[in-house]
């Protein structure tokens, strides 16, 4: 539906509210607002790159197929953030945009987005901000994906999405956005049965409270780092401390996709730095 700047009763707490005040130009008349279900598409892999959104509440997941069927889940974006910074000057979105949860966006026509970073104000600050957080989490996924242990990348998963937008409570850390086994497999590289038993590991070692069917509570989280933080640690050692580990078992590798997705985002950065 149109955006109406100082009319809808979600305005004052918009996170773009600010931006669009200082904006004496006309731009604020080209917002359009959104309301995405969980699992509702914003916009597919190799789309048209026509618009920039920026989320107003929930929570979206960045998704990216590769050519042999397999999908990593690349990052997850949450409220105040920007989505579609790093398709800015592209042809195509490197991955898909799809609601983790019911979600509203505020999309505004990228020709109308490049009007308003020539205007003074925040706008370029918040690009700047976005980029580098679409960068720390794709840096995060590659990591958790350079190592053998499900176990670990599973742990290192659980505390990313803490710091993220973890709330505190009485027992530990909240995670307040639900996500299935095959969602944490896609963000780890690893099956759901996989995560479904790596995940009854952890409640039974008192890591973890699951609250609801894919809602989690962290109850320990230092021994989660201790298991997941811990990437300086050479792998043979790293490996024994999970031997003593309650279940530690050795279970499925890092995916080969991996070297895939790296070098399909390389090129990809690449094309866009030709342009």
């Amino acid at each position: 539906m149109p955006f109406q700047l100082g009319h809808d009763p979600q305005c004052e707490t918009c996170h773009i509210h600010q931006l669009c005040a200082q904006s004496d130009t006309g731009v604020a008349e080209g917002l359009v607002r959104q309301m995405l279900l969980r699992g509702d598409t914003l916009y597919l892999q190799d789309g048209d790159c026509g618009q920039m959104h920026w989320l107003c509440s929930g929570a979206v997941k960045l998704e990216r197929r590769e050519g042999g069927g397999g999908v990593a889940m690349l990052a997850i974006i949450t409220p105040g953030q920007m989505i579609g910074l790093e398709d800015m000057f592209a042809n195509g979105h490197f991955a898909r945009a799809t609601a983790l949860q019911d979600t509203v966006v505020t999309s505004l026509d990228r020709e109308k987005f490049e009007k308003m970073l020539e205007l003074p104000g925040p706008l370029a600050k918040e690009v700047i901000r976005g980029i580098a957080s679409w960068a720390r989490q794709i840096g995060n996924h590659y990591a958790r994906s350079a190592y053998s242990n499900t176990r670990r990348r599973l742990a290192s998963a659980l505390l990313d999405l803490a710091a993220q937008y973890g709330t505190s409570v009485t027992r530990g850390i909240y995670l307040p956005i639900r996500l299935s086994r095959s969602e944490l497999g896609e963000m780890i590289g690893a099956s759901a049965e996989t995560i479904s038993r790596q995940l009854k590991n952890f409640k039974r070692q008192g890591l973890l409270q699951e609250k609801h069917k894919g809602e989690f509570i962290l109850l320990d989280k230092h021994r989660l780092q201790r298991i997941g933080r811990n990437w300086s640690v050479p792998e043979t050692l790293a490996a024994n401390e999970l031997a003593r580990e309650p279940d530690g078992e050795p279970d499925e590798p890092a995916p080969e996709s991996t070297l895939e997705l790296a070098a399909a985002a390389n090129g990809h950065n690449r094309s866009r730095a030709r342009r």
